[in-house]
């Protein structure tokens, strides 16, 4: 594919009028939060940041008149699930979708609907657009929450976006029998040591890397792993130093990095 590069530092930057569709990583810190827009314009999240980070992301949803057909969590950890209450509340989302596996460790208002994944399922998002579970199972013997991450595999047209949640290298090993090459991985753990191997990087050989990192004292993004997304991916990308992210899907693919606190976008 041929790949655009544009650098945004406004706060409104409009899309051309295309069918496409756009995956944007939040600079939220330590932590995750992903947006989706299919090319008929449902819109989804994949985790929500950490709490304090919130308005970071209904500013983008407010200024855009956003509100969510869904919301993945892949796993109950704060800096995955941080902002979820609010965005309940605030009326942003009637439908979520978590690992069965993990679904013990939530507490979930009354107001919305809540869908169990396991390995196999599939949502629809539109006609063109899924997302693939690919693990856990229904059932997992696991202590770790982030062993229990769901990983979910966004397809659209030959277009494939892998996100990782926390899992380690042992999950890694079970995905490499069943997964492709993709376009853009959303690297596991914040770029931690225990992930990123060099088995499943040369089994799904990514175009694009996102590590969403912030400011922490686990070392993250680990040098291995660098080393080993440097060595296995054309471009990497880091929401600490790049800002946020966004990926755009047509017939091609285009990539907007937004500057710290300028997030708010006009997509069409």
């Amino acid at each position: 594919y041929t790949t655009l590069f544009r650098s945004v530092i406004l706060f409104f930057v409009p899309f051309n009028e295309k069918e496409e569709l756009n995956v944007y990583f939040f600079d939220v810190g330590q932590g995750d939060a992903a947006f989706i827009k299919t090319p008929i314009g449902n819109c989804y999240m994949i985790d929500t940041g950490r709490d304090y980070k919130y308005n970071e992301i209904e500013r983008f949803l407010a200024s855009n008149g956003y509100k969510l057909e869904g919301l993945f969590l892949t796993h109950s950890d704060e800096d995955h699930i941080g902002g979820l209450n609010k965005l309940v509340e605030n009326g942003y989302v009637e439908k979520i979708y978590v690992s069965n596996a993990d679904f013990i460790n939530y507490e979930f208002s009354d107001n919305v609907e809540v869908e169990k994944l396991k390995r196999g399922v599939e949502v629809k998002l539109d006609d063109k657009t899924n997302i693939k579970v690919l693990y856990p199972d229904f059932y997992l013997e696991k202590e770790e929450t982030n062993e229990m991450s769901l990983c979910l595999m966004l397809e659209y047209d030959e277009y494939r976006l892998l996100f990782t949640g926390d899992i380690n290298e042992e999950i890694e090993r079970k995905l490499v029998p069943i997964v492709e090459n993709v376009d853009v991985l959303k690297v596991s753990h914040h770029g931690s040591k225990n992930a990123s191997s060099s088995l499943f990087l040369s089994t799904i050989d990514p175009e694009y890397a996102v590590i969403m990192c912030g400011e922490n004292y686990y070392g993250h993004p680990s040098d291995n792993t660098i080393y080993n997304l440097e060595k296995y991916c054309d471009i990497i990308y880091r929401t600490d130093e790049n800002g946020g992210i966004m990926f755009s899907f047509s017939d091609d693919i285009s990539i907007d990095t937004v500057m710290k606190k300028n997030i708010i976008r006009s997509l069409p």
